[in-house]
């Protein structure tokens, strides 16, 4: 997880120019990845696991505070100033970042279209 967040965090900052601002929106894309991904793997076992406690978190009014709480997690897991110093001594692998944006969208996708089938 700690190269994905050093890959969009090079993305990021490449566009955008500011540490700060570059930290920030990285966490809050990696959030709703995050939530995405939790959010379609909770949709896929629902009938396997009971997981029906979780898959309320992730319904209209619950899935803010979730993405909330998720933003929160990953802030404290990766500060800023270890990312920004180990950022430029590498490259940025985007390939990686395609893989993840690639792998949340489609666990969503596909949880969403297994429930309306």
């Amino acid at each position: 997880m700690k190269e994905i967040v050093k890959n969009y965090y090079a993305i990021v900052f490449g566009i955008t120019g500011g540490r700060t601002t570059a930290y920030r929106i990285t966490i809050f894309i990696l959030a709703v990845f995050c939530v995405l991904s939790l959010s379609g793997i909770s949709l896929l076992l629902r009938d396997m696991l009971p997981v029906k406690q979780i898959s309320i978190a992730f319904k209209f009014p619950y899935y803010i505070v979730t993405g909330i709480a998720m933003y929160i997690l990953l802030y404290a897991l990766y500060p800023a100033s270890k990312i920004a110093s180990k950022n430029q001594q590498k490259q940025t692998n985007y390939l990686l970042v395609l893989v993840t944006m690639l792998i949340a969208i489609l666990l969503y996708g596909y949880s969403l279209f297994t429930s309306l089938a």
